[in-house]
């Protein structure tokens, strides 16, 4: 089977983000009839979901076919120029209203490529690595362009930060005593209370209605290491 590989570039942060490339980079191998990939795991290649390339993508380093006699030059998509001026513009940070790190930024299209879009900045913003994969997942709605102002909103199409429909009801649903036990958990673990409502809150703001405790928590504990992080 023929097969390409991609080097998905992403940046630390700090001095080295408007460099290009970027200062490590997670390499997959995509077949080019089918578009599935792979990415190696302890020298075992394993499949990723089909978001992931796409998310690759977004500022790729194509290093050519891993079958080949001889090396092919690397090309890379989007122009260093354009990856500086974007890193800039944009702070050095994630764009998404409310996310504050700087560290492990991706270039993302905010038009997809699939749909059309291009390499310019205008269709091109920065985002950490969770926002990131939520835009490709289809739960982070990412509209606008940076010229005329960015638009973000949750796959049921409310404002992006806010809570669910149930939640900021207070629906008679099980939401408000699943947010109280995922305070609870995230207390147990030493965080103080405010820091805990905090998370917590953040979190029920980026999970859908019907999140378990479990990926409540978890995406508290994402918004304490991009506090701690940033």
């Amino acid at each position: 089977m023929c097969r390409l590989a991609l080097a998905a570039l992403a940046d630390e942060g700090g001095a080295t983000g408007a460099r290009a490339p970027a200062s490590y980079q997670v390499a997959l191998t995509v077949c080019e009839r089918c578009d599935r990939g792979w990415q190696d795991g302890a020298g075992v290649p394993v499949e990723v979901a089909a978001d992931v390339v796409e998310r690759a993508r977004c500022d790729a380093q194509h290093v050519g076919r891993i079958d080949a006699a001889v090396p092919e030059r690397a090309t890379q998509d989007v122009p260093p120029a354009v990856r500086r001026l974007v890193w800039r513009r944009d702070h050095g940070r994630c764009v998404v209203p409310g996310c504050r790190a700087s560290r492990y930024l991706e270039l993302h299209h905010i038009q997809p490529r699939s749909h059309g879009g291009d390499h310019t900045a205008d269709n091109l913003c920065l985002a950490c690595f969770a926002h990131h994969q939520a835009a490709h997942a289809g739960r982070l709605v990412i509209g606008g362009t940076p010229s005329t102002g960015l638009t973000f909103a949750h796959a049921d199409g409310r404002p992006y930060g806010t809570p669910p429909r149930s939640l900021a009801a207070g629906g008679d649903g099980p939401a408000p005593a699943l947010i109280e036990q995922a305070e609870q958990v995230v207390r147990s673990t030493g965080y103080a209370a405010s820091a805990a409502r905090a998370a917590v809150a953040a979190a029920a703001s980026h999970v859908g209605p019907g999140a378990t405790l479990e990926d409540v928590v978890r995406a508290a504990f994402r918004q304490l290491h991009i506090a701690a992080t940033s």
